[in-house]
């Protein structure tokens, strides 16, 4: 598995702040929120541990205040800029310690993070940002620990506003059965990864207008046979390759593998996409976009 994954896969999501749009034909990164004033007590350096809680830290107009990021952090272009400090599986302790951070932020369990929190006398935050409720509530916890909570409320009110817009189209179309691959070996269909129920990229297909193929297997990422593949029947592909495959040969390269399994609808139709927007497997403010982009690969056109 690619380690392009597994934050997302240690999250259980695995793996966004939105502007308010009047319809759903135009795509708008969203903007960080503006800073309030601040009440005394309040974290300033901090250290989000994921890149959802990064950009949620961002969006929330708390970017000042943030003293590294981990691994992956690619958004807003500014968090880049951050010192960083590892992920999961390779946390940097020692430069966590030497940031001086007053709060850390992790994404469900992280028990080195944690461990060392407990040592330093770290305070420490825990939240589990996986589906779209918990994304939700997980942007007030933060709203609430940053001082920031009617900046927390617009962004989740813009967020609930842009997906009931994505259900309310998707409503419309006639659903179809989608394959999500979150990793595989180029070239190959070899060491396939796709999502089951409870991934929040399977309940973003669900809203965008698809039924995920895998919605009986209570799993978040696991790897199926290609015989499992071949007998759900796919009409669509989605392939999910992050910051990946931006040269266009390279992308359609990668569809004609797939040209290795004719007997699949989605293959006969054509209907293989790669997506590579950089925030297309990351549960936090632009989850909107998220299911928005989703519906434009399921039901092309007006």
């Amino acid at each position: 598995m690619s380690k392009k994954l597994t934050w997302t896969l240690a999250a259980a999501a695995t793996l966004l702040g939105l502007l308010l749009a009047a319809g759903l034909a135009r795509v708008t990164a969203p903007q960080p929120a503006r800073n309030a004033a601040r009440p005394a007590g309040l974290p300033q350096r901090i250290i989000p541990m994921a890149p959802n809680i990064a950009e949620t830290l961002f969006a929330l107009g708390a970017g000042d205040r943030v003293a590294g990021v981990s691994e992956y952090t690619s958004y807003p272009p500014e968090a880049k800029a951050k010192p960083c400090v590892g992920a999961l599986f390779n946390p940097d302790l020692e430069r966590i310690t030497a940031l001086r951070p007053d709060l850390v932020i992790v994404q469900d369990r992280h028990e080195r993070v944690e461990a060392l929190c407990r040592t330093r006398g770290i305070a420490l935050l825990r939240v589990n940002m996986a589906r779209v409720a918990s994304i939700l509530e997980g942007i007030e916890t933060l709203g609430q620990r940053l001082g920031a909570e009617t900046q927390a409320r617009e962004l989740t009110d813009r967020i609930r506003r842009k997906l009931d817009a994505v259900r309310a189209r998707a409503a419309n179309r006639p659903p179809v059965r989608v394959l999500i691959c979150v990793d595989r070996t180029p070239g190959t269909l070899k060491n396939l990864f796709t999502v089951g129920r409870d991934s929040f990229l399977s309940e973003m297909v669900e809203i965008a207008g698809g039924e995920n193929i895998f919605n009986d297997v209570a799993r978040d990422y696991f790897s199926p046979s290609l015989e499992e593949v071949v007998l759900r029947k796919p009409d669509v592909i989605i392939e999910t390759r992050p910051g990946q495959f931006g040269d266009e040969a390279a992308r359609r390269k990668l569809i004609a593998d797939w040209d290795a399994m004719p007997n699949l609808p989605a293959v006969r139709a054509g209907r293989v996409t790669v997506l590579t927007e950089d925030y297309i497997v990351v549960p936090g403010p632009r989850v909107g976009l998220i299911a928005e982009r989703l519906a434009s690969a399921l039901h092309p056109g007006p």
